[in-house]
């Protein structure tokens, strides 16, 4: 039970009903001159967005987390609009097929176990548990195995 890596999605909400939110840094981190406030009444014009989620077995000092990303990806915007001018840079969610499944667990997932897991159970084997849907990868897909293979 130790070499399980347990990996599923999850549905979030960017923001709730009712709730003020307010945004009090700029896009690269700076103070922005005046902190914008974003109202949100109506739920059916909410953004869900997923996110991976990857844990393991808690042990010792190792408290089992491996990380948690959102399943986005960065366009730019062609029109202007009235929060937004033309050129910027957005984030909309994606939805889940075979491929962006392969992207995430290449680019994300199994860098970050690498990095994550404890130094005196690098050796052993690692397996990745995923539930039964349908756009996850198959268990012998070359590129993940590659990608897993990869740096010892």
């Amino acid at each position: 039970m130790y070499d399980v890596v347990h990996m599923d999605e999850k549905w979030f909400y960017v923001k709730k009903i009712g709730h003020k939110v307010y945004l009090l840094t700029g896009k690269d981190g700076k103070a922005a001159e005046e902190p914008t406030v974003q109202y949100v009444h109506i739920k059916r014009y909410i953004t869900k967005v997923m996110f991976l989620c990857a844990v393991a077995r808690p042990r010792g000092d190792w408290d089992g987390r491996i990380g948690l990303w959102p399943v986005v990806e960065t366009y730019t915007t062609q029109r202007a609009s009235v929060n937004r001018p033309a050129g910027v840079e957005e984030l909309r969610p994606v939805s889940i097929t075979r491929k962006t499944s392969r992207r995430m667990l290449i680019d994300n997932l199994i860098p970050a176990i690498k990095a994550r897991w404890p130094q005196n159970q690098k050796h052993m084997h690692i397996r990745l548990q995923q539930d039964n849907a349908r756009p996850h990868v198959d268990e012998d897909d070359p590129l993940v195995l590659s990608a897993g293979c990869s740096d010892g």
